[in-house]
C-alpha cells in the first residue's frame, strides 16, 4: 500500500494544464488499477476545503462521498459523515514541528504513521517536506512510478 497525498488529487480535479499532470494522472491510475492506495480522511477534506470555492453544496457533499470510489483508494480512518476526525495532541504535532513541519504535514505525517506497518510508500508533490521525517520513504508520483518504495535521492 502506498499513502497518497492531497495534492495528487487536487492536481487531477482542479489543474489539468499543470506540467506534471500526465504523470499525476498515470499515478492515479495505477493506484485505482492496483488498488493500492490509501489516503485520510484530513486529505479529502483538504481537498475538498480547496475545492470548496468552486463548488455547490451538492457537489461539495458529492466529492466527500464519493471520494474513495472514485479513485478507488482507502480512507482512513474512514470517510462517512460520522468519521471522528484524527484528535492528536499537542506534543504529538509539536514533536512533528520540531523536525520543520508545518500544521497540516504534521497531522498528516501522523496518520501515516498509525498505518506504517502497511505501507511501503508516501506519494506527494511535496515528497521533499516530509523526506526523512517518516519512516517509510517519501517519493513524488514520478519516482514512485519508476519504482515503488524506492528511496528519493538525497542532496
Amino acid at each position: 500500500m502506498i499513502f497518497v497525498d492531497s495534492n495528487l488529487f487536487v492536481i487531477d480535479l482542479r489543474y489539468p494544464d499543470d506540467v506534471n499532470y500526465r504523470v499525476n494522472r498515470r499515478a492515479l491510475d495505477r493506484v485505482a488499477r492496483d488498488e493500492s492506495g490509501i489516503t485520510s480522511v484530513v486529505n479529502v477534506l483538504e481537498v475538498c476545503g480547496i475545492l470548496s470555492f468552486n463548488l455547490s453544496t451538492a457537489a461539495l457533499h458529492a466529492l466527500y462521498v464519493h471520494f474513495s470510489r472514485r479513485y478507488r483508494v482507502a480512507v482512513v480512518p474512514g470517510g462517512d459523515y460520522e468519521t471522528r476526525l484524527p484528535a492528536p495532541t499537542v506534543q504529538e504535532l509539536l514533536a512533528r514541528m520540531e523536525k520543520g513541519m508545518a500544521l497540516k504535514d504534521a497531522e498528516i505525517a501522523l496518520v501515516v504513521e498509525q498505518n506504517a506497518a502497511a505501507l511501503k510508500a508516501f506519494v506527494s508533490w511535496n515528497a521533499k517536506h516530509f523526506a526523512g521525517k517518516l519512516s517509510i520513504p517519501a517519493l513524488t508520483p514520478r519516482e514512485w512510478l519508476r519504482g515503488p518504495g524506492r528511496p528519493r535521492k538525497q542532496g
